[in-house]
């Protein structure tokens, strides 16, 4: 499933150091032999607005970190990195990779950190997170 360039996409968290963001893409190299990350992404409906569509992707991700970050989909293309659907091993159904290239460097990093807002609260009421 391809994301439209205005398609939402979230990361859970507050990181927006590089070196943690590489050393994170790093670990998925060593583990899978991908440098990924994860993120989860969305486009509104007629009836939604950004702030319904948020609270809908965190839902269906299950994200339970306390913030998160937003980007759109284009952005993040505009800066270099391919965007690719993935609900192999039971991830949700918004549940997409972010395509890094090899070999990983914190500049690439920072480029993918720049592209999402800065840390908001996560819409998703504290004890529905909690909730399994």
């Amino acid at each position: 499933m391809t994301l439209a360039d205005d398609a939402l996409v979230v990361r859970g968290g507050i990181a927006r150091d590089a070196s943690s963001v590489a050393d994170r893409v790093e670990d998925a190299i060593e583990s899978d032999g991908v440098a990924v990350l994860s993120v989860y992404a969305g486009q509104a409906s007629p009836t939604e607005d950004q702030s319904d569509l948020l609270l809908r992707i965190c839902r269906t991700a299950d994200l339970r970190h306390g913030q998160v970050q937003t980007a759109r989909a284009g952005d993040l293309r505009a800066a270099g990195f391919e965007i690719r659907h993935e609900v192999a091993d039971g991830e949700q159904p918004n549940h997409y990779h972010v395509y890094f290239q090899v070999p990983m460097t914190e500049l690439q990093a920072q480029v993918f950190i720049d592209c999402f807002d800065g840390p908001k609260p996560n819409p998703r009421p504290a004890e529905e997170r909690k909730a399994r």
